[in-house]
This record gives structure tokens, sequence and C-alpha cells, in this order.
């Protein structure tokens, strides 16, 4: 690899290597240091995607199971990140040091990338983002986490580093990559639903731009859509011929009144999250039975524009 815009082309290789292997020592440091028993690092989501693993690799499905012992479709969750902890799990046996420890490898590559996106510009702009990444102490402690962070900001890492070789280069390559790397991102957390439709025109733009023609900007366009929506589409496929929706998860109202209301409320009055959470769950769910606004059997994503609202 060289350093793209320099009078002359510097391998930038030990630069980046460096990056990758100071990171990796940071999270191996930092696992050491930590207690890794299950309690300790099964909090907050964390039993979600854990059990959710466990589910996919016993009945291969993406679910999970309700207290009557049945197995339930998973609507909360993109299946991205349980499909990953399953891999992990059956790799390592369930080992959580080794689980933590490939994904501290992982969180390191997302340094080494963010290295990479640096060295678009220059050599020590590439040298102070790869290192900035490898001691920031966000990515540091959600590598140790079972959290779905690590692994989506890697896809998005990759997909902002394929996009500036892009509109560098034009290259139906670097576009195919960064859609498939969105669409990947996309499958571990929906909050990026809307990033293939709004970086589409660019899609199209670059080529037209760099003089490539009318012919390599459509299939650039239609590779980058593609691509990025491919990861999602069983998903989709799913919630639509089982909920009558497109929508991906059934997160939104169980996000809002868990923690963004709450939140609110405790920097108002200083009332704790957990207590203001139960208590906004508690009024909502006997405005819903007094006023009749659910079926028995209505599903989660029902349920979910219900507590919107």
């Amino acid at each position: 690899m060289t350093l793209a815009g320099s009078k002359r082309e510097t391998p930038i290789r030990g630069m980046l290597a460096l990056v990758f292997f100071v990171a990796l020592v940071v999270r191996v440091l930092n696992l050491m240091l930590s207690p890794l028993s299950i309690d300790m690092v099964l909090v907050e989501d964390a039993p979600i995607y854990w059990d959710g693993a466990g589910v996919l690799l016993d009945h291969s499905v993406f679910g999970r199971i309700v207290a009557s012992g049945a197995i339930i479709p998973e609507t909360e969750r993109v299946p991205g990140y349980p499909v990953f902890l399953a891999g992990l799990r059956w790799l390592f046996s369930d080992s959580l040091p080794a689980i933590l420890f490939a994904q501290g490898v992982l969180d390191s590559l997302t340094c080494l990338m963010i290295a990479v996106i640096g060295a678009q510009v220059s050599r020590s702009l590439a040298l102070l983002a790869g290192l900035s990444a490898a001691f920031w102490v966000n990515l540091i402690i959600h590598s140790a986490m079972i959290l779905s962070d690590s692994l989506f900001l890697f896809f998005m890492t990759a997909m902002l580093a394929a996009a500036a070789h892009f509109l560098r280069t034009a290259s139906l390559g670097s576009v195919a990559l960064a859609g498939l790397s969105l669409g990947l991102a996309l499958a571990t957390r929906s909050a990026a639903q809307f990033l293939p439709f709004l970086m589409l025109p660019a899609a199209i733009g670059v080529p037209l731009y760099r003089l490539r023609g009318a012919t390599v900007a459509a299939i650039a366009a239609v590779l980058f859509l593609v691509l990025s929506l491919l990861p999602v589409s069983p998903l989709v496929y799913r919630n639509l011929t089982q909920f009558d929706t497109v929508a991906m998860s059934s997160q939104t109202g169980t996000h809002l009144t868990g923690w963004l209301v709450p939140l609110v409320r405790r920097a108002a009055d200083g009332t704790p999250r957990a207590l203001g959470a139960a208590e906004l769950r508690k009024s909502i769910e006997q405005r819903i039975e007094s006023e009749g606004l659910l079926e028995a059997d209505a599903t989660p994503f029902q349920r979910s524009a219900v507590l919107r609202h």
C-alpha cells in the first residue's frame, strides 16, 4: 500500500502494522485487567445477543425463547451481531476471553482502516488517526463487551474506506465493497437504514465526475444499492410476510420508553433511569388496557407503534 497524493508514493505498510499492533496490545491489556465472568460481561443488552446466538446455534433460527419455552421471532434486534457471536461461540466453545480477544482483533482492524482513511490525505494524518483510534476509550471499552458496537463500527469504517477510494478512482470494485460493507452494517444495526438511499446519488455522480461515462455510473449505482440491501433482504422479507411491515426491527418503542424518555426525566428531576423506565412502562400498559389500544394478538411492531405514541 502506498500513500496517495504525495510527491513520492511512500509505503505505509509499516505504519499500518504499527497502528494495528498498538491497538491490539491496548485491547489485550484491557482484557487482562478486566473481570471476565458471565455476570460482569452480560450487562445491558448483552444477554439478548448472547441468548440470541445460543438460539441460532441450537435451533438455527433468529429468535428468542420466552417463558413458556416456545421460540418466537426476534424483532427487537437485527441478526448481524447474533450471527457473528454465534460463530465465535461455536469456534471458541463459549470461552469469554477468546471471544472478546477475537472482538479486540476486529476492533484493531477498525483502527487500521481509520488510518487507511487518513492516508488518503497524508501519512502524518494516517498515523494520528490510527493511534487516536487505538487509544480511544469508547472503542477499547466496547471491544470488551458483548454488544454490537465494535462489529457495527468495523463495517461502517470499511464502508468509509471503500467510499474514500471510490471518490478518488470511481472504480466498480470500490463501490461494490462500500455497498456490501454498508449492507453488513445495516444488518448489525438498523440505524443505518437510510444511508443506502442517501449515498446513491454519489454512486452515480462520482463516475460521471471522473469521466467514466453513463454506463459505469449506472452499473455503480446498481451494484451499490443491490449489495447494500442484500444482507437485510431476508429479514425484511420475513417481517413483510409475518408482520406485514418492511421495518427491520420493533425496537423503536422499547428504546424510546426504556431509554430516551427516562434519561430526559433523570436530567430533569434526578429519577434513576431504571425506575423511570419501569414507571413509564407501567403507565403505558395501564393505558393500553383501559383504552383497548391493542388486540390480544398484536404484533411486536404494532406494540412498538403504540409505545411511540
